[in-house]
């Protein structure tokens, strides 16, 4: 005998199974919910929330599928760069930043004289060195802004706080440290020296700067570590510099080393600013540096002309990973996670790490003048002129030898 399921009884069951799968979706949205404020709770704001809602689309926003070139708006002196897979474009009265689509997320006016720039994955602060101010923007919209009596000479930026340097009345040279709401929590002032340089710890506990002083015609310079919860001046390690003018310091990525460039040499410290290895060069030879994912190159010129040019790459920990020698003259680098990407003047040259040595890979000719070069959290590379923005692809070597 066979005995017939009642359809109530099933009914019953499917409704049941649908009340539970609803109530856990319900609480997986809630649990999204948490983190994302607990994450990004310094972003949320009535203005972000309208600009998200603004473009929300269906998509996956795969940077893979940003292969369009857009328009922007740019000079020769921008900084151009790409934060958390956005676009920031720095000019002297404006930043802006993109989505790799190409669509303006949102764009800020302020007159600076002279801006720089400074960033982390979230963050950017721009500065006027030559002004009274300084403004944080995350990938949102501007969050603060500092006044100072004077010049902004340098600026660092971290999801733990920002360490300033400024002039103070007074004074010849000030430390200002916030915190990660941007509330002062330390500073240092100087009558005798001028501060040049600066780095703050990740936890921003820490500051590791540089100063100049002059005594009989002479510079008396130095790196110097503070504790910023100690609210003393009385830095807890200093390294003296002999005859040798510092231009910038700043940490390893696992804080466990030290670097400093200065006019004639790269040192490389232990965290209590202990020397391990110092890297000279030639001061007439070597046109410019970039640090970048825990590698500095520095670029020098082999001939008079400037049409071949030697890259050195060296880890942060005084490690010499590669000289190459390209055949072009040099005006950017790009530093991603597996690859250098440096601009020519006729050429883009696509630099890999394989079996822990570095070569090139791909060189790609450029029928115009590009400003500006810089990659993706996925080594993708991009260029750019004072109008556009575009995505670079290499042929792979075996492609172009089977054409």
């Amino acid at each position: 005998m066979t005995v017939k399921k009642s359809p109530s009884s099933y009914y019953q069951k499917s409704a049941f199974a649908l009340r539970i799968s609803r109530y856990a979706v319900t609480l997986v949205f809630l649990l999204f919910l948490l983190a994302c404020i607990f994450i990004f709770g310094k972003d949320i704001t009535a203005e972000n929330v309208r600009l998200l809602a603004k473009y929300i689309t269906l998509n996956n926003g795969s940077y893979s599928l940003y292969t369009d070139e857009f328009s922007i708006t740019a000079d020769e002196n921008s900084d151009i760069f790409i934060v958390n897979d956005n676009l920031a474009v720095v000019r002297k009265n404006n930043l802006s930043l993109y989505d790799l689509a190409g669509q303006k997320l949102f764009s800020y006016d302020y007159a600076y004289s002279s801006p720089a720039c400074d960033f982390d994955d979230r963050n950017i602060i721009v500065r006027d060195i030559s002004g009274t101010e300084a403004s944080v923007f995350n990938t949102f919209s501007k969050i603060k802004s500092f006044e100072f009596s004077s010049g902004v000479a340098d600026a660092h930026i971290n999801d733990n706080g920002v360490a300033i340097i400024s002039n103070e009345e007074s004074q010849k040279s000030a430390i200002f440290v916030y915190d990660s709401d941007y509330k002062q929590k330390y500073k240092l002032s100087s009558g005798n020296k001028h501060f040049n340089s600066i780095e703050l710890s990740k936890n921003g506990n820490y500051i590791l700067y540089s100063s100049v002083a002059s005594h009989e015609g002479n510079y008396n310079c130095s790196l110097s570590i503070n504790d910023v919860t100690k609210k003393t001046s009385e830095p807890i390690k200093t390294y003296k510099l002999l005859n040798e003018f510092p231009v910038r310091v700043g940490y390893s990525d696992d804080e466990k080393s030290i670097y400093a460039v200065t006019d004639s040499a790269i040192h490389f410290f232990d965290s209590n600013l202990k020397l391990k290895h110092t890297y000279k060069f030639n001061q007439s030879k070597v046109e410019n540096y970039f640090i970048e994912n825990n590698i500095l190159v520095i670029t020098e010129k082999n001939n008079l002309s400037g049409n071949s040019v030697t890259l050195t790459g060296i880890s942060l920990d005084g490690k010499e990973l590669f000289e190459l020698n390209l055949p072009d003259k040099i005006v950017d680098i790009s530093i991603g996670e597996s690859k250098l990407f440096a601009l020519g003047w006729d050429n883009i040259f696509e630099i890999s790490k394989s079996e822990n040595a570095f070569s090139v890979t791909n060189v790609r000719e450029i029928p115009e003048k590009y400003n500006a070069i810089t990659c993706d959290s996925k080594d993708n590379c991009y260029v750019a002129t004072n109008t556009k923005f575009k995505r670079v692809d290499f042929i792979e070597k075996k492609d172009a030898e089977k054409k």
